[in-house]
């Protein structure tokens, strides 16, 4: 709004129609050339499991389509200026669709797998999902991030 970050938080009760609400802001988004992620937590998962799937996600929609304007352009010069150039970045292991959205099929000195990769909650970590979050939108292309069943996060 105004070109200023706004958070917004949806409560209810359950089967109240939030999710569906949230969904209808897709239309309107699209024409505003904009993105959305979206990710749901549950008992079982992580919070850094729940951001790290909803970013992979997002760029794994990038990997399957024929995108390569300008704007996809702009996000991967922001990306690699917030996360860096290096593909053995370890942050980017339990985002394998980031790492191709950014290096495309290269071959790294990472033999770790994504599978089941647990990302710690350190301080840097916390950094670089804020810096890619960040880095995905700009005042052209505005940004959602969907984040259901919060209440699962703690």
């Amino acid at each position: 709004i105004g070109g200023q970050p706004v958070m917004a938080i949806v409560s209810g009760y359950p089967g109240a129609g939030k999710s569906t609400l949230i969904n209808r802001i897709k239309g309107p988004l699209n024409q505003k050339n904009g993105c959305f992620v979206e990710g749901k937590f549950s008992k079982e998962c992580r919070p850094d499991f729940v951001l790290s799937s909803a970013l992979d996600s997002f760029f794994g929609r990038f990997l399957h389509s024929s995108m390569q304007d300008s704007r996809v352009v702009s996000m991967r010069w922001r990306i690699h200026d917030a996360i860096g150039s290096s593909a053995d970045n370890r942050f980017l292991i339990s985002m394998p669709n980031l790492k191709k959205f950014m290096f495309g099929n290269i071959e790294t000195n990472t033999r770790e797998s994504s599978d089941g990769v647990v990302i710690k909650s350190s301080e840097r970590c916390k950094f670089l999902f804020v810096k890619v979050i960040s880095a995905i939108s700009c005042r052209s292309h505005p940004l959602v991030l969907f984040l259901d069943d919060l209440q699962w996060a703690d």
